[in-house]
Order: structure tokens, then sequence, then C-alpha cells
């Protein structure tokens, strides 16, 4: 298979896998283990171009508008959703396309060309994973292929140089494909995610590949909670009043408010 064919199969999946995730996000949760107390790493200082630090605006302003755009479809609907997830999701995708569809997702992001957006990635691949002062972040790629096709060594090697990620052949025929990419969803989750595909295998097998995005966090609160003063009380949500845990301290805290927005750091 031509490298030119090959690119133009990733495109066509690109959109199914986008658009598969998107309903699967809210996944099954279970109890994280205890985490493990790790010594801090040294925090690794971010240095960026003029033209990097261009697409950083332009990235923020698209996370906006991502923001916007689920908030419309989720309605009243709680979700989490993470623009810089998104947006490694679609530089990952705009390196295996070419063309219109290339130029569709550049401009999505506001890049003006491929080489500054992928300088940026690797940089953010390298700087995001932390372990600072008790918090921990961790973000995992992977694209799994189709033993049907062969990606070229310069893409595996570009996928693992940019954005850490390994291409694996996988068997897109066998239902234990799912299995397999939901246990590694499951493992760089720490458990957070046992799952991220749960439809029936028959609305993926046709996809030539498949790319994955996983990021873990744990934070620490800086100010802690004693858990003896956690109380059951009303919650006024956007669905109505439900009865649940809250927190409770007697502390001075920071806290702003303007047009419409409340803030307190805690």
């Amino acid at each position: 298979m031509r490298y030119r064919n090959f690119i133009w199969m990733a495109c066509a999946a690109a959109t199914l896998a986008l658009a598969g995730c998107s309903d699967d996000v809210v996944a099954e949760r279970e109890t994280p283990t205890e985490p493990v107390v790790e010594e801090p790493a040294e925090v690794k200082p971010l240095t960026l171009t003029a033209a990097e630090q261009q697409q950083v605006t332009q990235l923020n302003v698209f996370g906006d508008k991502l923001i916007a755009a689920v908030q419309d479809v989720r309605h009243a609907e709680d979700f989490s959703v993470s623009p810089t997830s998104y947006s490694i999701f679609l530089s990952m995708m705009a390196n295996t396309a070419d063309g219109e569809l290339r130029a569709q997702l550049l401009q999505a992001m506001g890049a003006k060309d491929l080489a500054t957006l992928n300088s940026l990635s690797k940089k953010l691949m390298d700087y995001l994973p932390a372990n600072e002062d008790g918090a921990k972040l961790f973000v995992a790629n992977k694209m799994w292929l189709s033993q049907k096709y062969e990606a070229p060594e310069a893409f595996r090697a570009m996928m693992s140089e940019v954005f850490s990620a390994d291409v694996d052949k996988a068997d897109f025929d066998s239902p234990l494909t799912k299995e397999i990419i939901n246990r590694w969803v499951k493992d760089k989750t720490k458990g957070m995610i046992s799952s991220i595909l749960d439809r029936p295998w028959e609305n993926y097998r046709l996809m030539p590949f498949m790319t994955v995005n996983a990021v873990y966090f744990n934070g620490v609160w800086p100010e802690t909670f004693d858990v003896k003063n956690t109380v059951r009380e009303p919650f006024n949500g956007t669905r109505g009043v439900k009865d649940v845990a809250m927190m409770q301290a007697n502390k001075q805290f920071m806290y702003a408010a303007k047009d419409g927005v409340a803030l307190v750091q805690l």
C-alpha cells in the first residue's frame, strides 16, 4: 500500500474516531487505588518560540470554542472536557492527513503550519507530565493500525518523537481489539476510566486505525478538608436539587466575582 493511500484512509478514520469517542467519553468509573507517594520531579522549564507562543494563543481560542460547542450539545448535562487533549489528538490527525483535510484541521486549531504545531506538541508532551507538590499529571497517546495496512517508518518515528505514541498493528476484525484498547485506557488512567469503547465492535470494525489520547490527573488540596466535617446537604444543580456529600471548612479563602462568575481558591 502506498503512502498516499495510507494517508487517505487515515483521514477517513480520523472523523469516525473523533465522533465515536465524543459519545463514549462518559465512561464507567472505578474506585482508584491508593496513590503511591513519589518524590516530586524537578519542574522542567518551558521555552517557546514566538511562533509557538502565537500558536498557544490560538489553541486557547480553540479551547474556548470547543467548550462552548460541547456545552451546546450537552445542554444541562454535567461534562468534563480537556481542550489540550483535543488539540494533541487533532495534531496527530493532521499528521495523518494531507490536502484539504489537513488544511481544515490546521485552520480549526489556528495553526499556520504543521511544523510549528508539531514542535509545540513535542514540548507539551515533554513538559505536561508532572509530579509537583503532590499533584500528578500523565498524558499518553497511542495508535492502533489495522493489520491490513502498513505505516511508513518515517510516520512511526514522527509519532514516537513528537507525541510519544507507539503505532501498533491490530486485528480490527476481532472484538478482542476492543478489550486491548480499553485495557490500555484503564492502565493509563490508573483505573479511573475502565473503558472508552462501549458500543458493539461492529461500530469500529471497519476503521483502518484508531488513535487514543488519555490524560490522568490527581491533585491534592493545599488546604485540606477534615472528612469528619463532611455532611449531606441539598445541592442546587442545573437538573434540580439533590442531596450530596458536602465538604466543609471554616477558613479564609481567596475569592473573586465578576460578570456573573464567582471563583474561590481552595
